[in-house]
């Protein structure tokens, strides 16, 4: 989850959202429905796009986890990318 909002967090272009991820990095965890729908929005297609750069990176590790790591992040870009739809 950390690499993930990390990486999501390089997608922002606010500095309210930057620390929005910053503050779901330090308490393990973003849970969308508290967040204003449009800073929802907007980290949720943050997050997505860092969710389908990282498989590339993963789907072909040397370990059984890289890979179902990978598989995981395309379960979620899914879910997120119905969740960014959704807020709109």
């Amino acid at each position: 989850m950390r690499l993930l909002l990390e990486r999501g967090s390089s997608f922002v272009d606010s500095e309210s959202d930057r620390y929005t991820l910053v503050q779901a990095i330090a308490l393990d965890g973003l849970h969308f429905p508290l967040l204003p729908p449009d800073e929802g929005r907007r980290i949720a297609i943050a997050v997505r796009t860092a969710a389908e750069q990282l498989p590339l990176e993963h789907r072909n590790g040397p370990e059984e986890r890289d890979r179902e790591f990978a598989a995981m992040l395309g379960d979620l870009s899914m879910w997120l990318t119905e969740l960014a739809e959704g807020a709109r």
